[in-house]
């Protein structure tokens, strides 16, 4: 077995570079305390040295770390994606970095995360949470670790929070819906989630002031394998039964009933039966049928709450905000025609 060699430490590099210590640390750190010829030599032994700088160790003297913590519970929905992507963008304008971790919507699993980012000392908290039990992030903040909610909302108001406006979003779909001239919607929206269900008040809401018929379908997850699923439980009931507009809490599962929809054929999309979804995902415009949907500005969203984090850290007056961010609809071919 090779030995592994001995790491490269400041030290060497200062041996090399026939400097200090403190100058090899003032290049790494303050470069503009230090002449260009010391920078130089300095940068020159990090190089051939293979030096590389050890930010934990320097974060502990200082007490100051740049990691921030992002939290999330679904891997495989792009939404997420785009929301870290926000935040990411926001780190990168700050010169801080993330420490990214998923759930898969599991409620310990969540919080051995954020259990695990706050031994890590990280700066502070970026969580989405599935379900509106956040007394974990709660407790976390309360020791000294700023927590952000992004994506949905702090009902007791002791922590920042961004999210888009979910019950806007399913007041604007169904108005979209009556508007087009349906008359009996299928809203799809897992049972557990609090924005799904936010996005399902509003839609009844809408649909019990315009005197049309609203239905609620619950599925397990926002998946394509679910909204496939009930495409075909839809195409299982008597003609007379089935609803003519399909609201689904999520883009994930408006193109799985899009796919089921297409390939079986009884069903004509828009003519028979409007599909929409909700987040407005990247896809949803290159869908087989180019996706209806509500933009939430997820990116947007991501930057707001690393925003929110660092004035909890850095300003002395800062006080707690829940901000809304008002949702846009996208109308395209599957609601259209």
């Amino acid at each position: 077995m090779t030995a592994r060699p001995p790491r490269v430490g400041i030290k060497d590099v200062a041996q090399a570079a026939g400097v200090s210590v403190g100058t090899v640390s003032h290049v790494l750190n303050r470069p503009e305390r230090v002449s260009e010829r010391r920078r130089a030599a300095v940068r020159a032994a990090i190089e051939e040295l293979g030096y590389v700088p050890n930010h934990a160790a320097r974060q502990l003297k200082v007490g100051s770390s740049a990691m921030v913590g992002y939290l999330y519970p679904n891997p495989i929905n792009p939404y997420f994606a785009n929301l870290g992507l926000g935040i990411a963008q926001e780190a990168e304008r700050r010169d801080l970095y993330l420490f990214v971790a998923h759930s898969q919507g599991d409620l310990s699993r969540r919080r051995h995360y954020l259990s695990l980012f706050e031994q890590q000392r990280v700066r502070g908290i970026i969580v989405s949470p599935r379900s509106l039990d956040v007394s974990t992030e709660l407790a976390i903040s309360e020791r000294g670790t700023p927590v952000v909610l992004a994506s949905t909302h702090d009902p007791s108001g002791r922590l920042c929070s961004v999210a888009a406006d979910d019950f806007a979003s399913g007041r604007l779909a169904c108005e979209h819906l009556v508007g087009t001239g349906r008359r009996r919607i299928a809203v799809v929206a897992p049972a557990d989630q609090t924005s799904p269900n936010r996005r399902w008040r509003g839609a009844w809401q809408v649909a019990h002031e315009s005197g049309v018929e609203a239905m609620l379908l619950r599925v397990d997850n926002t998946s394509i394998a679910c909204g496939c699923r009930v495409a075909e439980a839809i195409l299982d009931l008597p003609a007379d039964e089935r609803p003519d507009a399909i609201f689904c809490t999520s883009d994930l599962l408006a193109i799985g009933v899009l796919q089921v929809l297409v390939r079986d054929g009884r069903l004509r999309v828009p003519q028979d039966v409007a599909v929409m979804g909700c987040d407005d995902l990247a896809f949803s415009n290159s869908a087989i049928i180019p996706l209806t949907s509500i933009q939430q500005h997820e990116v947007r969203m991501g930057e707001i709450a690393l925003e929110l984090l660092e004035d909890e850290l850095n300003n002395p007056d800062h006080q707690h905000s829940n901000l809304l961010l008002e949702p846009v609809l996208v109308a395209r071919v599957s609601t259209l025609g």
